[in-house]
């Protein structure tokens, strides 16, 4: 993909967000971050997009660590889905601003609960990728219904 076109996913992305003032700063290639007061998101491109969405994202406090929270673990524990319709941009900025406001707002308090999950959501997704694809826990992951951590260790 074109920097010029990952730039424009960028800026779409920011221009979404609840009016926080973030800023956009481009670092490097493949790497972009949207600053605000409290909350820093940062995009990293992906190298074969036509994969699934073009970029992972990361949010974190203004203040500290880059890669604090990924989104998709994120969604995973708190249950926020997308509509499923518009642009990458208009589906990941619904989200953001429906579900984590007040982490973009800075408020991380819920970080802590993440933390409880994240190393199961990613042990779970290794054991998921076993299961036959007709397998419940399949729907469950991607219905973003976090009881399918529970599932697959019970």
């Amino acid at each position: 993909m074109p920097r010029a076109r990952r730039t424009a996913i960028a800026e779409d992305l920011r221009s979404r967000l609840s009016d926080q003032g973030f800023k956009l700063r481009a670092d490097g290639e493949t790497r972009f971050t949207l600053t605000s007061r409290g909350c820093r998101l940062t995009l990293n491109f992906e190298r074969y997009p036509e994969e699934g969405d073009p970029f992972i994202l990361f949010l974190a406090p203004s203040s500290g660590p880059t890669d604090r929270l990924h989104y998709w673990i994120l969604r995973q524990v708190f249950g926020a889905r997308d509509e499923g319709c518009g642009s990458v941009t208009e589906r990941c900025a619904h989200v953001l601003n429906t579900h984590f406001a007040d982490m973009l707002k800075g408020d991380f308090s819920r970080a802590r609960i993440y933390d409880r999950y994240e190393g199961r959501v990613l042990d779970g997704l290794e054991k998921a990728r076993s299961l036959p694809a007709t397998d419940p826990i399949h729907d469950k992951i991607r219905a973003f219904d976090i009881t399918w951590v529970e599932d697959l260790e019970g």
